[in-house]
């Protein structure tokens, strides 16, 4: 009977690349940015991940960090961007996400605190009787949500699309507004 020792025959996720650590060939690691690598072969420590007769790279796409972004459980998300006028940045932009919160989509100021931004409304959000205020100059932009059980006062704020009927999104407002 004939017996050869394969080695390691099936790959590792071994997480984020240490430069102090060595590799088995077929670990799985990951840099800073979450681009991914495998080695092809054993990995003394001090290899960088650019070395490519060690490491060759499955997955090197990143998100640019201005209109795409990772979050915590390492998922693409579109990113928001904050208004900054040094940079040349425009009107900042916020999508608003799901918050629950003891089975409630809510919303609260913290979440529509900046100035000069606009706000994509995609989901339904209860306030719980509470006032949000929205701040100066900013944009609405309703993509099927709404506001309810609670005030939001506008305040030179412009509302999207044009042809929406703000009292059916908003169900108890004040303050000034424009359509689009």
């Amino acid at each position: 009977m004939y017996e050869k020792v394969l080695g390691k025959v099936t790959m590792t996720c071994d997480g984020l690349h240490s430069l102090d650590k060595l590799y088995d060939r077929l670990c799985m690691v990951f840099d800073d940015q979450h681009r991914t690598y495998i080695s092809i072969k054993e990995v003394p420590a001090n290899i960088s991940l650019k070395n490519t007769s060690y490491w060759q790279p499955v997955n090197t796409i990143t998100p640019d960090g201005e209109d795409v972004a990772i979050d915590d459980q390492l998922r693409l998300k579109l990113a928001d961007r904050t208004y900054n006028p040094a940079d040349y940045s425009g009107y900042g932009k916020k999508i608003l996400r799901k918050k629950f919160v003891d089975g409630i989509n809510v919303i609260d100021q913290s979440d529509i605190s900046d100035a000069k931004t606009v706000y994509t409304i995609r989901y339904e959000y209860d306030l719980l009787g509470k006032t949000v205020t929205i701040p100066s100059d900013c944009i609405l932009s309703f993509e099927g949500g709404s506001f309810t059980n609670g005030t939001v006062v506008l305040t030179n704020t412009k509302v999207f699309p044009q042809a929406l009927d703000i009292d059916e999104v908003i169900t108890n407002r004040q303050g000034t507004f424009a359509n689009g």
